[in-house]
């Protein structure tokens, strides 16, 4: 019945396998600074190449079909692996680096898939994610008001520019993860899983959950990872709850409130915040952003790219901190700021086409969801896309590591619970 969650089966273990994989990869980056090698991160990623290969193997072995999203999802996947070779790129590193930043987490996608058998098994990775994030967050809440040297070398261990790390002469908080935006990002996606499993058992310990997610958001001063957040939650209620509309109004507006004036309080105690807040307050203030405006020149110049390659420049051109390997051989290079420009500035229209067919496939099976009258995975889901897709108009969100593998393994399993719900409530299968 919706609504309540029954246990989790025991015997599947690939649930529990990629469970484990992914708390990996949210602390992986602590082996990366104790062992002193940025490499030790491909560990997570041999982790879900395994689980990835092992379910794509069994299914292929099985004589069973493919979804039409797995085989959009795979034709992104290979295309990607020819665009390794592109004459753009400069060396077979930094083609496969490209790679693994883009798309090897997509492979979640076909692990959740297989791994999500029952509605119980969605609320458990839920739980395991937002358990196993929960101590970053308030790490990344404590980084705002006061820097250690292992935060230090945190920082020193990853290949990103300085003003990545510091908005208005201030470190920005990252918890455990590669930057302040992956810090934010993984703040939103985190708030909606919370909420989702304090509507599922009304537990107030997630409400508390989703508090410190919102302000582990805050902490990292990434304004595009803010705004996804507070644009997601009307977004969410008006879509997911039509017929309490009315009460959704009141409540959006009480939040609004809330926000309005616990960032009136905020701001006089902390200079950046109340800098931040002035960033996101008016139209003038965001057109004059000296990071914004960069940022248009920049499209500017991919446009121009993509017209003279409309098949894509080859993997790693667009990607974040990628110039090192493009600039000395004199091979085009664009960080991209942007979810689908990367795509496209990559990969070409095909694989803009692709992944847009993804998208929407995705989009398709959060409708089913709701029209199935399954609310809380509905809004869970909803909330999870809006935070990636709103982020992504300014960030290149879809290579924001290890949030980026939690997306696409979650979008695997709400994928397949829909496509359980639908297939529960079709006449072939009422008794």
């Amino acid at each position: 019945m919706i609504g309540e969650t029954e246990p989790t089966s025991r015997k599947n273990v690939l649930l529990i396998l990629l469970a484990a994989a992914l708390v990996l990869s949210l602390y992986i980056n602590l082996g990366k600074v104790l062992l002193g090698s940025r490499y030790f991160a491909l560990l997570a990623d041999a982790a879900v190449g395994a689980l990835g290969g092992w379910v794509i193997l069994s299914h292929l072995l099985s004589g069973k079909r493919f979804q039409m999203l797995e085989l959009f999802a795979a034709a992104f996947l290979i295309l990607g692996l020819i665009l390794i070779l592109h004459p753009n790129v400069p060396t077979y590193l930094a083609g496969i680096e490209g790679y693994r930043s883009l798309m090897f987490q997509m492979i979640g996608l076909f692990i959740g898939l297989r791994a999500v058998r029952e509605r119980a098994d969605f609320f458990f990775l839920l739980r395991v994610v937002a358990i196993a994030a929960f101590p970053i967050l308030l790490y990344g809440i404590k980084q705002f008001f006061v820097l250690s040297s292992f935060d230090y070398a945190l920082i020193a261990s990853n290949t990103a520019g300085l003003d990545t790390w510091q908005l208005f002469g201030k470190v920005r908080a990252f918890g455990l993860f590669n930057g302040p935006f992956h810090l934010g990002l993984c703040g939103g996606i985190v708030f909606w899983l919370a909420v989702g499993l304090w509507l599922e058992g009304k537990r107030k310990g997630w409400l508390v959950v989703a508090l410190v997610a919102a302000l582990a958001c805050v902490a990292s001063l990434t304004r595009s990872s803010l705004i996804a957040l507070v644009g997601s939650i009307p977004i969410v209620l008006f879509a997911v709850y039509r017929r309490f509309r009315f009460k959704v109004a009141v409540i959006t507006i009480a939040v609004a409130v809330v926000i309005g004036v616990s960032s009136f309080v905020l701001r006089t105690e902390w200079e950046e915040l109340d800098r931040l807040m002035d960033s996101i307050s008016s139209l003038e203030s965001i057109a004059e952003d000296s990071r914004l405006t960069t940022r248009f020149e920049g499209y500017q110049r991919a446009a121009n790219v993509v017209m003279e390659h409309p098949l894509g420049i080859g993997m790693g051109a667009a990607g974040d901190a990628m110039s090192r390997y493009f600039e000395p051989y004199g091979k085009i290079h664009i960080t991209s700021h942007n979810l689908f420009l990367w795509v496209l500035l990559e990969t070409g229209i095909p694989g803009l086409v692709l992944f847009l067919f993804v998208a929407y496939y995705l989009v398709r099976a959060v409708r089913s969801l709701l029209k199935g009258g399954e609310l809380t995975i509905g809004a869970i889901s909803a909330g999870m896309l809006l935070i990636m897709f709103i982020a992504g108009i300014t960030g290149s969100t879809i290579g924001a590591y290890p949030v980026n593998l939690l997306f696409w393994t979650l979008c695997g399993g709400l994928c397949a619970h829909a496509r359980r719900l639908k297939g529960e409530s079709s006449p072939s299968h009422a008794h």
